[in-house]
């Protein structure tokens, strides 16, 4: 039975190409993600826990000093990309005027995505 992820490998690859890219797909990984806007008092680390834990993404969330939101998150590159686009928009009472994305190393020993 062929994975359906290699659909998404372009045509004409070989097999080890294709081998590469679903491990690439698949490959934990770490980011920090910092929001900035109307952010803090609108339900925006509540929600970020809540999508994160069904993507299955592990870190945290929390307000930073600076009025901005922090998110570390460690998970595979499609739940990290799920994540990043719904950071972008946020919950409805928040205004992401800004979202940085930085790439750490691998993080592991989350155990889940907590609120801090």
């Amino acid at each position: 039975m062929a994975c359906s992820c290699m659909a998404e490998v372009p045509r004409g690859t070989s097999a080890m190409q294709q081998q590469v890219a679903i491990f690439i797909k698949y490959m934990l990984k770490t980011i920090k993600i910092v929001v900035k806007g109307k952010v803090q008092g609108v339900f925006f680390r509540k929600h970020t826990q809540e999508k994160a834990q069904i993507l299955g993404v592990k870190g945290y969330v929390k307000n930073a000093f600076d009025g901005s939101v922090e998110v570390i998150a460690t998970g595979d590159h499609s739940s990290l990309k799920k994540l990043i686009d719904w950071v972008k928009k946020g919950p409805t009472m928040a205004r992401v005027d800004l979202v940085e994305i930085i790439a750490l190393p691998i993080v592991k020993g989350f155990d889940d995505f907590k609120i801090i």
